[in-house]
């Protein structure tokens, strides 16, 4: 990314000096194709760190052992905090496992659900983990920005824009997985 932002300067002051004038510009183009190299990567990073917090997650109920339970969790938790500072749009994990903490039953609840109500509880309190890393991460990002302080329920319209995003930018890449079209690079040569 960095090399890639030191290309983009450098090619954006030849042409504002002029050096292109009258030129190809195909190095124009080439460090565009790049920063949309770079663009593309970073989905997949953040989509590789997002399924692994998924399913790290989804094995903690499985594991016996107390230690390698809090193993899987914290890789877990670490992949979520990799994800968010990808894209923040992993913001939306926390909301997926509590609609599968809610809707899915696990195999405990179906065979004893007297002794599973600790389960839940153990469930719930692991899941609250990553509520408090999303808290976390905006508190950062606030304070590393050098931006005022939040005012409770007060959010700029940046904040809510975000939030809007999360829902549509999670339908694209549904859309994007079922049905694959106008993946391509078009140019028009007229």
């Amino acid at each position: 990314v960095t090399a890639g932002v030191i290309y983009l300067f450098w090619t954006a002051r030849r042409v504002g000096t002029g050096y292109y004038d009258g030129k190809s510009l195909e190095i124009v183009e080439i460090a565009g194709l790049y920063w949309h190299f770079v663009d593309l990567v970073w989905v997949f990073i953040f989509a590789f760190f997002f399924l692994v917090s998924l399913n790290c997650y989804l094995l903690v109920e499985e594991q016996g052992h107390p230690l390698r339970r809090n193993l899987i969790l914290s890789v877990s938790l670490l992949s979520f905090i990799f994800a968010l500072f990808a894209k923040e749009q992993a913001v939306i994990l926390p909301f997926i496992l509590l609609l599968i903490e809610r809707y899915v039953p696990s195999e405990n609840t179906l065979s004893s659900p007297t002794s599973s109500r600790k389960k839940d509880i153990l469930r719930y309190r692991t899941l609250s983990l990553y509520f408090f890393v999303v808290i976390g991460f905006f508190l950062v990002r606030k304070i590393l920005t050098h931006s005022p302080g939040m005012v409770p329920l007060q959010f700029d319209a940046e904040f809510w824009l975000r939030i809007k995003s999360i829902p549509r930018t999670v339908l694209t890449y549904l859309r994007i997985i079922i049905l694959p079209t106008d993946l391509h690079y078009y140019r028009n040569m007229n």
